[in-house]
């Protein structure tokens, strides 16, 4: 968000500070699904997660994903993998959200039967 808002580019000539950039979208990269563009809830809250995939969760990633293109761009390597991974978490989101809608409606249907 910094370098978005300030356009202030001098911290990315810190190696280590784009070393520590990198290793932390590894890490990042290392909570998606093998086939999916998912990624765990598993660690996204110090409570219960009920939801594998949660919502939010995606959409975290996504901000995260979108802010590291941005560097990627500003130091001159290609982010062409990392806007394909945005889009396809996009659409894995929207199957994702139909299939929960889904569920619900079964639900609730059922629910009425009773």
């Amino acid at each position: 968000k910094y370098l978005e808002l300030s356009d202030d580019r001098d911290f990315l000539k810190d190696a280590e500070v784009l070393n520590g950039l990198r290793e932390n979208m590894k890490m990042l990269l290392s909570c998606k699904h093998e086939s999916h563009a998912l990624f765990s809830s598993r660690y996204a809250s110090d409570l219960i997660t009920f939801n594998r995939y949660d919502y939010m969760v995606q959409v975290k990633v996504w901000v995260a994903l979108k802010a590291y293109a941005a560097i990627q761009r500003a130091v001159g390597e290609s982010w062409a993998d990392t806007d394909a991974l945005m889009e396809r978490m996009l659409v894995e989101m929207r199957r994702r959200i139909e299939q929960l809608r889904k569920e619900v409606r079964e639900y609730a249907e059922e629910e009425a039967a009773e």
